[in-house]
């Protein structure tokens, strides 16, 4: 063995041996780990009794008021020792970031409760500040949001917008032949989802379940596997904002708004009977949200053109609990999963065949999900002495993958000649005692931020 190498060798497992870990400096942090705490270098008898900076186990959250309401709230806490004080600053459209002051505003313990909210007012920004002896730390920003328009000073509560009054064309497919008639587009100042339905000469609602040639996917097509003179009529889009699950994210009282477009024309055209091959088409499968996130419910959809009845199977990935989190409906041409994870990523194969016509047709889907940033490595509070090094790195994991911003008592940090960002590490070459107090690490991605906070003490040990 040369020297300064390592090398293997095979034992009996009789006897005992000292081993050897080798790593670059800049990664020591993950294996030297000093004994000290808060009680270092103090006359305190425990950890519960040191003094120390804040740090939030409570942050507030994207609030919406969706109508008429007398007070909305928002609430952060933090521990600390000395406890610590609160302050709220708003940044609003003119990018200005101003403290929360005025009659309106009443802060209490962390939490601040804002009267009579108006959209001119109070929309915006929002941002929670603790502070002790120690240092000052941030809440990653929410916003508070009105699902309302104002017009000529008067306000609408949640609006859905309207249909086009402009006549759409008829819709003439041959009979016996696959067809499809586009909801007209909607838009909506809340951030609700919209949900659709179909009603067939003002009179007839579209029942899939009971018609399953009819299929309404969420974007709010209607599909005809397969089309009869039967069919012939107006029709006629609906749609609602759907009422929200998660009421800790919404204010106010709602009445779920509906808009119904205009009627649309659907004239089918005499053709000779014939059998329609199973056909799918291009734009299945449909996978609603567009984008899956971790947690949310995903609803993937696979529809064909083709003479009935049609039969449909899906080929799924290995998933975790299939039997509470996977649910088909629509004659299993939805298929659902709950809490969508990480692992339930993959290839999706939907077949779709039909005995009459001896035919059948399948597609793909990869589906890829994607997470909100979790710490992996979260910061760790550091007692380091003066004119030593410090290297920090905090850790996160997020698809897409996350990038950082550190604070130091509130401020954002940038590289400097007393401290080296790159990225996820922060390295204090010489520490100062002036360089004491609260660190945040920020991992942000398009789906949320996420804040590890440490504090650093420079021990001066006489």
């Amino acid at each position: 063995m040369l020297e300064g190498q390592y090398s293997l060798t095979k034992g009996d497992g009789s006897k005992k041996y000292s081993y050897t870990c080798e790593t670059a400096k800049s990664e020591a942090f993950r294996i030297i780990q000093d004994d000290r705490d808060f009680t270092y270098g103090t006359n305190y008898p425990d950890e519960e009794s040191a003094p120390r900076g804040p740090k939030f186990y409570l942050y507030p959250t994207d609030t919406e008021i969706l109508g008429s309401t007398s007070e909305v709230y928002l609430e952060c806490a933090a521990t600390g020792l000395t406890q610590p004080t609160y302050q709220w600053t708003v940044t609003r459209e003119d990018g200005q970031t101003r403290p929360i002051v005025g009659p309106r505003y009443i802060v209490t313990n962390g939490r601040v409760t804002i009267s009579n909210p108006q959209v001119a007012l109070d929309g915006g920004s929002y941002q929670c500040s603790a502070k002790n002896e120690f240092g000052v730390v941030l809440t990653p920003p929410v916003v508070l949001s009105f699902a309302e328009r104002c017009m000529c000073f008067h306000c609408l509560t949640v609006d859905l917008g309207e249909f086009s009054n402009v006549d759409t064309a008829p819709i003439r497919p041959l009979e016996y032949q696959g067809t499809v008639i586009q909801c007209p587009k909607i838009s909506s100042t809340s951030s609700l989802s919209i949900s659709y339905n179909w009603i067939k000469d003002q009179t007839t609602p579209i029942n899939s379940r009971l018609t399953p040639y009819l299929f309404i996917s969420g974007d709010g097509q209607l599909y005809f596997s397969e089309v009869t003179r039967g069919d012939n009529g107006m029709y006629y889009c609906m749609a609602t904002l759907t009422y929200p699950t998660d009421r800790d994210n919404y204010a106010g009282s709602f009445q779920s708004p509906s808009r119904i477009s205009t009627g649309i024309p659907l004239q089918v055209q005499g053709a000779p009977s014939g059998i329609l091959n199973v056909q799918i088409p291009d734009s299945f499968i449909q996978v609603f949200p567009r984008q899956p996130v971790v947690g949310v419910d995903v609803r993937l959809e696979c529809f064909a053109y083709g003479s009935g009845p049609l039969v449909y199977q899906w080929f799924l990935p290995t998933l975790r609990d299939p039997e509470t989190r996977v649910r088909f409906t629509d004659s299993d041409r939805v298929l659902t999963i709950v809490g969508v994870t990480l692992q339930d990523a993959g290839v999706y194969t939907c077949v779709c065949s039909s005995r009459r016509s001896g035919t059948r047709d399948q597609k793909t889907f990869h589906l890829a999900i994607e997470a909100k940033p979790v710490f992996t490595v979260p910061l760790r509070d550091q007692h380091a002495d003066r004119e030593s090094e410090l290297v920090w790195r905090c850790q996160a994991f997020g698809i897409p993958r996350p990038t950082y911003t550190w604070y130091w008592n509130g401020q954002l940090l940038s590289g400097d000649s007393d401290l080296i960002i790159t990225g996820n590490t922060l390295t204090i070459p010489r520490l100062g005692e002036g360089q004491a107090g609260m660190y945040q690490c920020m991992a942000s991605n398009s789906h949320g931020v996420v804040t590890s906070t440490a504090q650093l003490r420079v021990l001066c040990i006489q």
